[in-house]
């Protein structure tokens, strides 16, 4: 269904308008290359697209280990506690769980068990059992406690027993993943002028991922709707020549933009550069046309010509109180005509999607006099169509 607009005040009877330019973060990221380790563990190295900071490689280390556990919960023995078991306090820890099923219970040990000491270590706290079961929970190594367990009738706590007991560790297997992140250098200018985001891999990381022991040049986020979007780049593209030249680089790359922005008269700081050194430097000559780029990613190879445009991420908007609405941006377009508050009028709204291919993906929507005529929706892969609202019929691509 489509969104309808919102009913404006009939006092505002003059067009308002307002255009300007915004920038919307890509959110795809992709997958740049998979390592498996064996027996369930793998590397996998991500990019993601800038938000609010620079884009990222992020390496996902997910491992599949044994991890031996005791099942069971112990507490100190307080004061107040000693004085309802009947025994001196701060001396051992007091069983208050153990698990179903688990090899301490399968051993013997039951709630309200003491445990005076472990592998031949007199307790004290609870936080010290912690600390003293951590390093020797092996598979298969057991542990052996002395215990302290009420009997008597009724199990009275002035009859307590000495206990030895063995319990072999529980073993399971266990999932970890570690994350490291390693932020990448950008060019805000030309992600502006574009819609192209462009980032340097470093050496050590191009080395990991690539096997490349050199800085490479990567598609980092391309803007949905975007001259680059247009043109099939897509995050993920490793950048193999500006210009037809090989010797690429983030520096290469922004010094083409900016030749184009020089060529279109475009003010000389467009496109940013990245400090005080560098922006001394000679400009590049103006160079017409539009930038050529040569890529390989995980769509395969692909050569197009990249647009340089001041209005690569404009927006404007502007109404006519009840009568008319449009808006439009890099990524979306929308308009509603005599949109009052029986929606006795037109809609319509075209979004570009994030596409699976190199070719744009685009989602349309109308609708004509909605409380009884006609509407469509068509994207990709289907297309719907209702008449009268009683007739409905759909199609697949």
């Amino acid at each position: 269904m489509l969104n309808r607009k919102p009913l404006y005040p009939a006092a505002l009877l003059l067009l308002a308008s307002c255009a300007g330019v915004t920038v919307k973060v890509p959110k795809e990221d992709v997958q740049l290359a998979r390592r498996d380790l064996g027996e369930g563990s793998s590397i996998v190295y991500r990019l993601l697209p800038g938000t609010e900071s620079a884009p990222a490689v992020h390496r996902v280390t997910t491992t599949e280990r044994e991890k031996s556990t005791v099942n069971l919960a112990v507490a100190s023995i307080t004061a107040d506690l000693a004085k309802g078991l009947g025994v001196a306090p701060w001396q051992g820890v007091v069983v208050e769980r153990v698990g179903e099923g688990s090899s301490a219970a399968k051993a013997g040990l039951v709630e309200g068990d003491i445990i005076l000491s472990m592998n031949g270590k007199p307790l004290v706290s609870k936080q010290q059992f912690e600390e003293l079961l951590a390093p020797v929970l092996q598979p298969g190594a057991p542990l052996t406690l002395q215990l302290s367990r009420a009997g008597g009738e009724e199990g009275a706590a002035e009859a307590r027993v000495a206990l030895a007991l063995e319990v072999v560790p529980d073993c399971k297997k266990v999932t970890e993943t570690k994350t490291d992140a390693f932020p990448l250098e950008t060019s805000k200018g030309v992600q502006e002028l574009t819609g192209l985001q462009v980032a340097t891999v470093p050496p050590d990381l191009a080395s990991e991922i690539y096997g490349v022991a050199a800085p490479l040049t990567v598609v980092s986020g391309v803007f949905t709707g975007s001259p680059a979007y247009h043109a099939g780049f897509r995050c993920g593209d490793r950048i193999l020549s500006v210009d037809g030249d090989a010797d690429v680089s983030l520096a290469r790359v922004r010094d083409g933009v900016r030749a184009r922005a020089a060529a279109r008269h475009l003010p000389a700081d467009a496109v940013e550069l990245p400090d005080a050194a560098a922006a001394a430097a000679t400009p590049p000559a103006a160079a017409e046309g539009d930038l050529q780029l040569s890529v390989l990613g995980p769509l395969g190879s692909h050569s197009a010509a990249l647009p340089v445009s001041p209005g690569a991420m404009e927006s404007s908007r502007f109404f006519f109180p009840i009568l008319f609405e449009y808006e439009t941006s890099v990524d979306e377009t929308s308009w509603s005509l005599l949109d009052f508050i029986f929606q006795f009028g037109a809609n319509y709204s075209s979004r570009y999607l994030r596409a699976a291919g190199r070719a744009p993906a685009q989602q349309t929507e109308l609708s004509l006099f909605p409380l009884g005529m006609f509407e469509f929706e068509t994207s990709p892969t289907e297309n719907t169509y209702r008449f009268f609202w009683l007739i409905k019929w759909s199609t697949w691509n």
